[in-house]
């Protein structure tokens, strides 16, 4: 292609610092870039160091001693770049003390202590014989054999504990060992030599049943210093370390030790050799060493001394700590993508000096290259790239690779396809550069050279004649349109770097698939995503609700998911082609990706780019069919349209709120909630407000129709269909059955209030009929039709309501009232009636008469007939109860008693015998409840005048001297000792005894005579006197009998 880049030049391109060092070290010194590391102090990045500030540090001596500084960097970070370009300078510059470096090829341990000896021209007591190393990868289980039986003798005393024992530890240090040294014989070491891993040794251990006391540290260290006097004739590396330091101490001298790799050159005794690099108090050595961070983490001592090293601060003044790369190995301090063009061209302008040119405009062969240019203003060191190529290349490196290996590796493949000029060799190549730009042409090698060399802001790129020739395309230079295809981002939205390579290897994927190549479709899900956004800000195809409204959102809403997605977006072709969207194999594509993750402001724009394009009008149309599919998909199961759903559910969830907002209602919790009445009219919104307050009255009027709302709550929700659908934040079916069900509760609640509330109706049936007789049918209509159904339906409630607000209604009516009064009135009235009636019964009841009288009721409220028998002579009833009362209380109980007994003997001295006797007649027939005739009320009322206190006082006065007297002769017989028969005495026989007892004064005799006949006597007191002295002498129980009830007033008279 260009002379100066020939096979030769090629193998120059290396990726080690040693390889180019042998070469020449004048090409490692040219293409050497500087090193740039960082120190970090608790976290914190304290210090920028070069490599020539290192250098001239080493170079400084002022302090005793070690220095220790480990270079901490990712495989292919620079580490042996940077060891060997001071060994490089060291010995450049002549700097008069040695230096010793140990590449990371060189493994043997022997050629640590032989190097060390022999650079310092100090003698070594042993012999090392390396070929025992060339043994020990030879026949490793010869050595292995003797190593391990050997250091189990220092840990047990018979054969019969070290046999088994080595029978199972033998076998895995035999395999580590023959592993390792076929590493060695490929010439790829990538697992250092490690004759027991503490894994190992755990995982026998617990796999046998041997009783193994021995502790994993103790017998790896005896192992290894078994090998080491096998290698160093009974020595160990670590005695020879420090028999050199001594010796370096005592001759004053002070070298420099470069270690490419602890780990990978000498991992036996990486950390021992550290901690006596790091602990020795008077050494006299300055070390670099090149850790890659977590390869000391296999042992337990490894990962202490790692955390020592990279958290400890108290080693920090004899131990610093440089970093070419961060820990994961994703940011590398020296090489980022300002400067690759840089460091490549130095490799390049070297690579074309080793053949004999100078890169410039003075070169003879300038003219003819400049052919590949596609740019005359381009750089002709750079040939066969330019400064877009190099910066794809290095952003094609994969993550945690070195970026200064695997540019060089990576180039070096790239000039070969270029020298080749073969098609073959494409799809390897392709692969290292990282093409975020999109060429649109049939030939895939013209494509890739256009995505390839194409600069960052053009929208096309010329291939020039010569670079089309190479590859056996046209003659003529080819233009070639080319488009971003870099992830859709918010300007203002943090990328992080991860964020960034993700977006990367997405678009990545995405153009493969666009050519052609399998990939895995999902890690083309942004794709998918972006499309299912598009369509849903456009079309809003998940809203069920009318299309082309001001409506931003709707309520029922289409949640079924496909693959992640709410639309059934696919790369290819199902068998429901119709129902998919199948995203085209075209640029569009690239727009689309990342259109999701998009704030608002930024997904007008991207639609303003993307609104050219043919597939994102076949989007939304496909968009469109959805929404219309999936409407009549819930027609169809709702066996309505959608609009006479929303509207009747309205309807009936209104009506039923009505309901439960009536006072008899009120108490029942109702499930018709705001939230349920919202959905409602948010429902009823979506499909009939043209906009805000805005309703389509004529649309209303076509869908409305006639509402059978009866039929409504009977209605059934298919299974299945409405899965897909939502009602807010719950699933359809969920909703309308739960609500359903709730609403069949709320009527079992209010059917008994129903029923109290007709039966309250159904006793003032008499009483609504003197007010509306019309009325009074409705209502008896309504009461058989609640006995022939055992279910409140919405009609019933409805009816109910309004009979509620009729009946509220009348009670406010004059008539209402006036009948309502008259009630009250016969209430109080028959109260009064009754009041009367019981007194008069409880009062003869103590007056010892018992009447057996049925007492009549009244009923609550009151019947038509009520009312009438108020308005035929109740009142004239409750007349004579109270007229009667008035006479019965001016009598006495005896008196009442007497009057209805007939008792002639105790009214013998009443002249009004006769006329109380009918006077009774009339009281009898008013208690038995019926009317009093004319003459029967003559006779009540003339009895109202009679002094019935008088009448009482002489029956009182009659009945009581009677008894007197019955007393008086009781004790005469008692204290006179008459015989007489009973008490039977009459006033001859009195006489007759009186005149024969000679013992009495007439006096006595007189006063006895009138006690006997009267019960009293009217003589005076100085007479009473005297005969109450006699009588107490002659009549002791007459005398106990008046001393106990006769007494005397203050006047001295008798009472």
């Amino acid at each position: 292609m260009i002379p100066c880049i020939t096979k030769d030049a090629m193998k120059l391109l290396v990726g080690t610092a040693d390889e180019r060092y042998n070469f020449s070290p004048e090409y490692f010194r040219s293409t050497h870039y500087p090193q740039i590391m960082h120190r970090y102090y608790q976290h914190q990045l304290i210090q920028e160091v070069t490599e020539k500030e290192l250098f001239d540090e080493l170079v400084q001596v002022t302090e005793l001693g070690n220095r220790v500084y480990i270079v901490f960097g990712s495989t292919g970070a620079g580490k042996s770049e940077l060891l060997c370009w001071l060994k490089d300078q060291w010995e450049f510059q002549k700097i008069d003390r040695p230096v010793i470096r140990i590449s990371r090829t060189e493994l043997n341990p022997q050629v640590l202590i032989n190097k060390c000896f022999q650079t310092l021209g100090l003698g070594l007591e042993i012999e090392i014989d390396e070929e025992r190393w060339n043994v020990l990868l030879k026949k490793p289980i010869t050595i292995v054999n003797q190593i391990v039986w050997s250091t189990l003798a220092e840990f047990f005393e018979t054969d019969e504990q070290i046999v088994p024992i080595s029978l199972l530890m033998r076998p895995i240090i035999e395999q580590n060992i023959m592993d390792f040294a076929q590493q060695v014989r490929k010439g790829d070491v990538t697992s250092p030599l490690e004759v027991l891993s503490e894994e190992q040794f755990q995982d026998a251990v617990n796999g046998t049943t041997l009783n193994i006391e021995v502790e994993y540290e103790l017998f790896r260290r005896s192992l290894v210093q078994k090998l080491d006097h096998f290698l160093f004739h009974g020595k160990d590396i670590l005695s020879l370390m420090k028999q050199l330091s001594s010796l370096l101490a005592e001759k004053k001298i002070r070298p420099l030790l470069l270690i490419d790799d602890l780990v990978q050159s000498i991992n036996l005794y990486a950390s021992e050799l550290l901690d006596h690099l790091i602990t020795l108090e008077e050494g006299h050595w300055d070390v670099v060493v090149g850790l890659t961070p977590g390869a000391l983490q296999d042992s337990a001592k490894g990962a202490a001394l790692t955390t020592r090293i990279m958290n400890l601060d108290t080693i920090d003044d004899r131990v610093k700590k440089l970093w070419l790369s961060d820990e994961a190995g994703s940011v590398f301090y020296t090489l980022g993508k300002e400067n690759v063009v840089s460091y490549m061209e130095r490799y390049l302008v070297e690579l074309k000096r080793s053949q004999g040119y100078v890169c410039s405009t003075s070169c003879k062969m300038a003219k003819e290259c400049s052919r590949f240019l596609l740019d005359p203003a381009g750089s002709l060191p750079l040939l066969p790239f330019n400064e877009p190529f190099l910066n794809r290349l290095y952003d094609g490196i994969p993550q945690g690779k070195g970026k200064l290996r695997y540019m060089i590796l990576h180039t070096k493949e790239m000039l070969r396809f270029f020298q080749q000029g073969n098609r073959k060799g494409m799809t390897k190549v392709n692969a290292y550069v990282q093409r975020e730009k999109y060429a649109d042409h049939p030939d895939q090698v013209l494509k890739l050279l256009a995505e390839w060399f194409a600069d960052f802001e053009s929208s096309q790129v010329v291939l020039p004649r010569a670079l089309v020739e190479r590859f056996g395309s046209n003659k003529e230079e080819v233009t070639i349109p080319i488009q971003n295809i870099k992830m859709q981002s918010s300007p203002l939205r943090s990328v992080k770097q991860e964020e960034t390579r993700e977006q990367t290897d997405i678009m990545t994927y995405l153009r493969d698939w666009i050519e052609g190549e399998k990939v895995n479709l999902e890690l083309l899900e942004p794709v998918r995503a972006g499309i299912a956004s598009l369509v849903q800000d456009t079309v809003k195809a998940t809203f069920v609700s009318r299309p082309f409204t001001s409506r931003t959102t709707s309520v029922i809403q289409r949640t079924a998911i496909e693959k992640r997605l709410r639309y059934p977006i696919a790369f290819a072709p199902g068998q429901k082609k119709s129902q998919e969207i199948i995203v085209p194999r075209t640029t569009s594509v690239f727009g689309i990706a990342g259109f999701q993750q998009l704030k608002l402001q930024d997904r007008k724009d991207s639609f303003a780019e993307l609104s050219d394009e043919l597939s994102t009008a076949e989007w939304i149309y496909q968009g469109e069919l959805f929404q219309r599919n999936w409407t009549k998909e819930m027609e169809q199961a709702l066996g309505m349209s959608l609009p006479q759903f929303v509207y009747r559910f309205l309807e009936w969830v209104s009506q039923w709120g009505m309901v439960s907002n009536e006072a008899w209602a009120a108490n029942v919790r109702s499930p018709f909630t705001v939230k349920v009445q919202e959905i409602a009219e948010s429902m009823f919104h979506d499909w009939f407000a043209l906009r805000e307050n805005m309703i389509d009255a004529d649309w209303l009027g076509r869908v409305g129709g006639n509402l059978d709302l009866e039929e409504w709550e009977q209605f059934k929700l298919q299974e299945g269909v409405f899965e897909k659908y939502s009602v807010g934040d719950e699933p359809f079916q969920v909703f309308f059955n739960a609500l359903q069900k709730s609403v069949r509760e709320y009527q079992r609640q209010l059917l008994p209030l129903v029923d109290e509330k007709l039966h309250e109706v159904k006793e003032m049936l008499p009483l609504l009929g003197m007010i509306n007789a019309d009325r009074k049918d409705k209502i008896e209509s309504i009461i058989q039709f609640r006995e022939s159904s055992d279910r409140l339906t919405l009609s019933l409630a409805g009816q109910v309501c309004e009979l509620d607000d009729w009946l509220r209604f009348i009670k406010t009516m004059p008539e209402y009232q006036e009948i309502v009064s008259l009630q009250e009135m016969v209430r109080t009235e028959f109260s009064l009636w009754r009041e009367v009636r019981e007194q008069t019964l409880e009062f003869l009841s103590q007056c010892g008469v018992e009447m057996a009288l049925k007492i009549p009721e009244i009923r609550d409220p009151l019947y038509l007939e009520d009312v009438q028998l108020v308005q035929g002579g109740w009142g004239r009833k409750q007349q004579e109860l109270q007229l009667l009362n008035k006479i019965l209380l001016r009598m006495t109980p005896d008196l009442v008693a007497a009057l209805f007994q007939k008792d002639s003997d105790l009214l013998f001295n009443l002249s009004q015998t006769l006329t109380l006797c009918a006077f009774r007649e009339c009281l009898i027939k008013s208690l038995e409840g019926n009317y009093v005739r004319t003459k029967d009320l003559a006779c009540l009322v003339g009895h109202s005048v009679v002094d019935f206190q008088n009448l009482y006082l002489q029956w009182v006065q009659a009945k009581e001297n009677r008894n007197v007297r019955n007393e008086i002769v009781k004790y005469l017989i008692r204290d006179r000792q008459w015989c007489v028969e009973g008490n039977n005495l009459d006033e001859e026989v009195l006489y007759a005894y009186l005149r024969t007892d000679r013992d009495l004064k007439e006096a006595i005799k007189d006063t006895l005579t009138k006690l006997i006949l009267k019960g009293q006597v009217d003589v005076g007191v100085h007479h009473i006197r005297d005969a109450i002295q006699q009588i107490s002498e002659k009549f002791p129980s007459i005398h106990e009998k008046l001393i106990l009830t006769i007494k005397f007033d203050p006047k001295d008279r008798l009472l």
